[in-house]
């Protein structure tokens, strides 16, 4: 019945969490993960299955990578073809860990840059120009001052991690 939103790395912590709050703002919901970050479950992600439970409400999931476009296709297709015409994205879909974006940069700046142009690009297929962007905190590097606001210059980051964050802001 009301808008209709696709939350990238639905799967995981914060992805789940945010699924729950829009469930209760009465928003369909559409979630993708590639389960780098969560765990399968049997037939949909346990915490999927659990929001479910919590919520008592539906949520549709395929299992997709940001860092494929056909598999990005397939979801907007599907939804659109199905009924449900994606209004917005939640973007959470990111390796997180800063030790591991130190040791394997290259992981880090293909799944979290170029996937998120991907998903980008393939919003712009569909027609959908609303997007919320998960960030970090590394986006600031050494802080210069305490605490960090808004105002606080971005960019100097210290690790791939941060880098791929800032660069896609």
């Amino acid at each position: 019945t009301g808008k209709t939103v696709l939350v990238t790395g639905g799967a995981g912590y914060v992805g789940s969490h945010c699924v729950i709050e829009l469930l209760k703002e009465d928003f369909n919901v559409i979630c993708i993960d590639n389960f780098v970050n969560s765990h399968k479950g049997v037939e949909i992600p346990e915490s999927i299955s659990r929001v479910q439970v919590l919520t008592g409400k539906h949520v549709t999931f395929f299992e997709a990578d940001i860092t494929n476009k056909d598999s990005l296709r397939q979801v907007f297709s599907k939804s659109q073809s199905g009924g449900q015409r994606i209004d917005c994205v939640i973007h959470f879909a990111a390796l997180k860990a800063v030790g591991e974006s130190c040791a394997l940069p290259l992981k880090y700046y293909g799944n979290n840059a170029t996937g998120s142009a991907n998903l980008m690009e393939v919003m712009m297929e569909f027609g959908v120009t609303r997007i919320v962007f998960s960030s970090s905190a590394t986006v600031y590097g050494q802080p210069q001052y305490l605490p960090v606001d808004e105002k606080h210059p971005t960019g100097n980051c210290t690790n791939p991690y941060g880098k791929t964050k800032f660069f896609m802001e």
